[in-house]
This record gives structure tokens, C-alpha cells and sequence, in this order.
């Protein structure tokens, strides 16, 4: 049976801004990967009126209702009120739970305050769920058609119970009669509509779901049914090949492009030097993000001056006067240096203008060149990405590190150059 699952996320922090809603991304990322989605999330102040106001509306549209907040012992917590009221059950003692309360107090040689046993209070008829890692246990009770459970909003706390105690509540009621099959790839460098395009063009069945993520520069596409019936596999298949497989970088992983790039580093054997003007050490930023990086990363230089890409890379001078700092020829030689001075297999390099000063009718704002020396080549690319700068400067990361994964991969290197 399928359910309708919503949110309800209490707290005035959620809606002026000084909290973001962690709870509800992990919330529904939870429920996907167990074949459940999640269909409303709305948030509530902490009032009384609002909260049931809220109650109400979802409890016509929900099987299964999770409430998120407002469980704890200060004035404001008004969410174990307000359910009581709502689904007409008076608040009852625990006594269980006042111990269990009490305990965790003396364990960390803390003084029980009075205000906290507010906490052991819950609907006349519900069902605890004990909180073995906080003050605040949740509950849930039967209202109508709708099953509701409420848990205190601190993440770390709403997430143990969401693993250890919800889903089964949820599988227990709503079990899947065929599980979701899912398959998702992530691409970089094809616009969101190009895309779209291409997959609507493949006329996929009706009972395939396709969803579009557009986190830049990357792109996440996934296509999910239930239907028993539908390979999904043959159908990524047909997609991807008119995708262009080289478009993407990974399937069914939550890996980006620099991890990706990191793991194909790891796996060649080869080690990597890096030579940066316009991304000021970006790519060594977001390599060294991931453990292991130092044994391909030789190291790097940020030489955003033309006489440091003179003094520390070897870049002749008269290359920079007749072809200027973002030419060709000048990020070709910026990689050879950088390879030759930290002795890599490999080198890329950097050089652009990410503005929002200093572009021309000949090489305007958004213009960068990326190089890469090899062993027995060294070549450069041209892109044009006129935007805001730390969107300029974040693509031309990208693309060095994408020209790095093509030549692992052995992949076309000039496929989307602009030259």
C-alpha cells in the first residue's frame, strides 16, 4: 500500500531564517532510499493555533504524518499540547519515562530541573518512542486516517529515532508491495534543458517517474517506478547513450565530480602537479578535501601575477606581452612549468578573467584557458562563461578537473572546447 507521508517542522527559527530545516532533507532522502516519498512539508510556528491549523490540513491529505520540534521544556513548546488537543486526548504522566528523564540527568551529573518534566507528558493513548541520546522521548497515536508521530527537532536526535524507530513504525502500516526500482546519474557540462530534451525525446513508459537536479555546475538525473514490469536498466541504457556517455561521471553515487576525479587519481597510479591564477588554488582545495590526495598531488602554485608565472613557472615574458596572461600559449607553458618544477606524470593549469573587472571585447569576463601536460603532449582548452565571478571561477574548476577524468578515461579531450 502506498502512503501519503508529510513533514510538519515546528519552530519560529525554521521560518525567520536563523535554522535551516536539516530535518527535512534527511527525512526524505530516508524515505526514498526505502522506497517511500514524501509529499508535504509545511512549517509551523510555535503556537497553538498554527501548529493544529497545520494538523488539520495535513491529516486530510496524509496517511503518515511526522511532526518535527517543539518537544522540549521551555515556554515555547507547544507541540505535545497542541496534538493533545487536536486529536482530543488529554496529557498523561509517564512515570516510566520521568525515571528515564531523571537518569539521564544523574548520569552526566546534571541537576533535574522541574521545568523538564514537562517531557514525560504525552497524548492519552499514544505510544512513546524512547530517546536513548536526549531529554525529549517522541510519541505517536492513530487521529482519523492519519497516524501521527511526533519527535523533538534537535537532528542528531531526530535522526536516530527516524532510522531505529520510525521506519519500522511506517513498514509495519504502509509495507511496499513492490519496491521502487531507482537508477540515477550525475553529469557535468549539459544544461538542464538540453537534457530534458533528450530524455523526453526517448519516450520512456508512463509508470517511469524522471527527476531533474540541477545543483551547478553539475546535473542529476534519476528515473524511478514501481511497476514490476519495467527494466529499468535497459531503459538508462537507451538514455544515457543519447546522453553521451561522457557526459557522466558517475551512476547511482553520491559522488561529485572532484571525488570522482580524486578516485581516478588514486586508481592510475599517476601524480598531478597544478598551476592556478583565476581559481586561486581551488582545484588544490577541493582536492585535498578527500583523504589520500597526497599520494598523486605533487603540489601546486597560485600564480596570479605574470612575474610569478614567470619567476616560479618558467612562462617567457615575451609570451605574456604578445599573447597576454589568459592565452593559449600561456597556460600551455604554465603547465609545462608547474610539471617539470614538482617532477608529475601530469600538470593542469589555470588562467581567466572571473571579473567583475577587467574583460575586453576580445577576451571578456566569464573567458578562461585550462591546460594539461603530459608526458608526451600538452594541450589547452578555451571556454567562455560569462557570469557572476565565484560561478566563473567555480566552471573553470570544474573543467580542469573534467579534462583530467576525459584523459583517465581516455575519453575525447576537445569535445567541448571552444577554440
Amino acid at each position: 500500500m502506498t502512503a501519503n507521508i508529510s513533514l510538519l517542522s515546528i519552530g519560529n527559527e525554521l521560518l525567520d531564517g536563523r535554522t535551516t530545516d536539516t530535518n527535512a532533507t534527511f527525512l526524505g532522502a530516508l524515505l526514498e532510499q526505502h522506497g517511500y516519498s514524501l509529499k508535504y512539508c509545511l512549517k509551523a510556528a510555535d503556537d497553538m493555533t498554527d501548529i493544529q491549523d497545520a494538523l488539520d490540513y495535513l491529516t486530510s491529505h496524509s496517511d503518515f504524518i511526522v511532526v518535527s520540534g517543539g518537544l522540549g521544556p521551555t515556554s515555547d513548546d507547544l507541540t505535545r499540547d497542541a496534538i493533545a488537543a487536536f486529536c482530543d486526548c488529554p496529557l498523561k504522566l509517564s512515570e516510566e519515562d520521568l525515571l528515564r528523564i531523571k537518569k539521564y540527568y544523574t548520569e552526566r551529573g546534571r541537576d533535574f530541573q522541574e521545568a523538564n518534566k514537562k517531557q514525560a507528558y504525552f497524548p492519552n493513548g499514544s505510544k512513546i518512542i524512547s530517546n536513548h541520546g536526549g531529554t525529549a522521548s517522541g510519541f505517536h497515536l492513530s487521529h482519523k486516517r492519519s497516524i501521527i508521530l511526533s519527535l523533538p527537532g534537535v537532528p542528531r536526535e531526530f535522526r536516530t529515532m527516524l532510522q531505529g524507530d520510525v521506519l519500522p513504525i511506517l513498514s509495519s502500516h504502509f509495507p511496499l508491495e513492490q519496491k521502487k526500482q531507482k537508477i540515477s546519474c550525475r553529469l557535468f557540462d549539459m544544461p538542464e534543458s538540453k537534457a530534458a530534451g533528450i530524455v523526453t525525446g526517448c519516450k520512456l513508459p508512463e509508470s517511469v517517474q524522471v527527476g531533474y537536479r540541477a545543483h551547478f555546475p553539475e546535473l542529476e538525473i534519476s528515473l524511478s517506478t514501481q511497476d514490476k514490469n519495467i527494466n529499468l536498466e535497459e531503459l538508462y541504457s537507451k538514455i544515457s547513450t543519447q546522453l553521451g556517455q561522457e557526459y557522466i561521471y558517475t551512476k547511482n553515487s553520491s559522488y561529485h565530480l572532484p571525488e570522482v576525479v580524486h578516485q581516478l587519481l588514486l586508481e592510475s597510479g599517476k601524480t598531478l602537479a597544478l598551476a592556478e591564477s583565476c581559481t586561486g588554488g581551488g582545484i588544490s582545495s577541493v582536492l585535498t578535501d578527500y583523504s589520500g590526495s597526497s599520494k598523486y598531488l605533487r603540489g601546486g602554485a597560485v600564480t596570479y601575477s605574470n612575474e610569478s608565472k614567470t619567476t616560479l613557472l618558467g612562462v617567457k615574458e615575451e609570451t605574456l606581452r604578445t599573447h597576454g596572461a589568459v592565452s593559449h600559449e600561456t597556460v600551455l607553458e604554465m603547465a609545462s612549468g608547474a610539471r617539470k618544477a614538482l617532477q608529475a606524470d601530469l600538470a593542469l593549469s589555470v588562467s581567466g578573467i572571473a571579473g567583475p573587472e577587467g574583460g575586453s571585447e576580445e577576451k571578456p569576463v566569464g573567458t578562461f584557458f585550462i591546460g594539461l601536460a603530459t608526458a608526451n603532449d600538452c594541450i589547452s582548452r578555451h571556454f567562455l562563461f560569462p557570469a557572476a565571478r565565484d560561478m566563473v571561477r567555480t566552471k573553470a574548476i570544474y573543467n580542469a578537473l573534467d579534462l583530467i577524468r576525459r584523459y583517465l578515461l581516455g575519453l575525447s579531450l576537445s569535445g567541448r572546447a571552444k577554440d
